[in-house]
């Protein structure tokens, strides 16, 4: 009987168990979270230094011009998780990336389940990298960045973009897309203050051109750092509203199981009436 006090009670207890599952998830991912924002922090001046450094080099260079890739078909760099259970921490930056892909464009990607995406997609999958663990390394982002930067310069793809989750605070992350090559110049600024006169030695292209490796690897690992914190704060609210979830069940569960129990009582409680009655006729 689908209904029966046991088959509830039952149902309780799988929930009970589920519930302890969601619970420790949540306080790993609370852990994971604090460790990640700790070294997010840290490296997140060092990356908007390096950034900051290339495109002074560029504004200030007016000399120098950034040799385009003749490529016609765009790169996208895609982090995702290796792990599920984390909300649509995946699913929402996969279709924002997907609404952006045109027929030639390629993908490198970071994740798991990036992989079963894009593959589902028939998209062109030039690497693929997982199994990354909790921590980052530089000398993933080097591999990466180096793989992306080879690409460009060998003219297969015009523009190269990294997509990642941003991470905004503890309970909310958006999706984003970056492009990373070519380097735009940005526009100059009239400014009549005085400024430092900036001296490249032998010359600002050498200079350029000895620091792009470097600027692409730092750029891919801030947002592979970044990406981790989104995802474990991702799992952690995902773990978090399934826990609360659970207790809405089982509370529900718990008033169904009184009240079958109840109508189980009065209906043995009628027939002692009504067999009373009948001897006593």
């Amino acid at each position: 009987m689908a209904n029966s006090p046991q088959e509830i009670k039952r149902r309780i207890g799988a929930v009970r168990t589920t519930k302890k599952i969601t619970k420790a998830m949540q306080l790993v991912a609370t852990s994971k979270l604090r460790k990640a924002l700790t070294e997010y922090q840290k490296r997140k001046d060092y990356t908007i230094g390096i950034y900051d450094v290339v495109h002074s080099i560029i504004q200030k260079t007016k000399s120098f011009q950034l040799t385009p890739s003749t490529g016609k078909n765009n790169l996208y760099i895609v982090i995702n998780s290796d792990l599920g259970l984390c909300g649509g921490f995946n699913g929402n930056l996969n279709r924002y990336v997907e609404n952006s892909l045109n027929p030639g464009d390629g993908v490198i990607l970071i994740g798991k389940k990036a992989e079963g995406f894009y593959k589902a997609e028939n998209v062109t999958i030039e690497e693929t990298y997982y199994r990354i663990g909790d921590s980052i390394t530089f000398t993933l982002a080097r591999n990466i960045g180096i793989e992306a930067l080879t690409r460009y310069q060998s003219n297969q793809y015009g523009k190269v973009f990294i997509c990642c989750n941003k991470y905004i605070n503890s309970v909310k992350s958006e999706p984003q897309i970056l492009q990373i090559l070519p380097i735009e110049k940005p526009k100059i600024v009239e400014d009549n203050t005085l400024q430092a006169i900036t001296i490249f030695e032998p010359d600002a292209e050498t200079v350029f051109k000895s620091l792009l490796p470097f600027y692409i690897n730092s750029v891919v690992y801030g947002a592979l750092i970044e990406s981790k914190v989104a995802e474990f704060s991702s799992r952690r609210t995902a773990m978090e509203n399934a826990s609360d979830n659970a207790d809405d069940i089982e509370e529900n569960l718990q008033l169904i199981f009184n009240r079958v129990r109840q109508s189980a009582i009065t209906r043995e409680i009628s027939e002692i009436v009504s067999g009373s009655n009948a001897g006593e006729t």
